[in-house]
Order: structure tokens, then C-alpha cells, then sequence
């Protein structure tokens, strides 16, 4: 018997070695994974935002984000922001 462990959520960085953040956000994208995905980055930009959003990024932070920060993210990615 196999188990299959599924996370309920991924905190992701987009500069990785091999494969990027965005290489993992359109390979979960592509396989219809419903996991939300908070992206960890100092890129800001808008464009760059707005490509991770596209790729079904749940939500992004800039890094470096602490923990309540981190917190508030998981709250309402996994929550849907409702009070615990």
C-alpha cells in the first residue's frame, strides 16, 4: 500500500536551482493540483505578480517575511480568511 501525502499548502520561492517557482507553479497548474500557493519573493514587480497569480499562486509576499506575516497568509489561504 502506497500513501500519498498531499500537503495543504505550498510556500514557494521563485529562484530554486533547476527548476524555478514559476516551473513549479505551471507544472501544478497543468495537473490541476488545488493546493494554494503562497509565493515567497523580492521581485514585486507587477508583471511578476501578476504571472504568478496567473499560474494559480494563491496569494505572494515579499520576502523576507516574517512569521506573522506568514501566519495571516496561511490564515486565509486555508481559511478563506474566516476567524479561527
Amino acid at each position: 500500500m502506497q500513501l500519498l501525502l498531499v500537503p495543504d499548502c505550498i510556500i514557494l520561492d521563485l529562484l530554486m536551482p533547476e527548476l524555478d517557482g514559476f516551473g513549479v507553479l505551471e507544472a501544478l497548474k497543468q495537473k490541476g493540483s488545488k493546493i494554494p500557493v503562497i509565493v515567497l519573493s523580492a521581485d514585486i514587480q507587477d508583471s511578476v505578480r501578476e504571472q504568478c497569480l496567473g499560474l494559480g499562486a494563491a496569494m505572494m509576499l515579499q520576502k523576507p517575511a516574517k512569521a506573522p506575516k506568514i501566519l495571516e497568509a496561511l490564515d486565509q489561504v486555508l481559511n478563506k480568511g474566516e476567524s479561527l
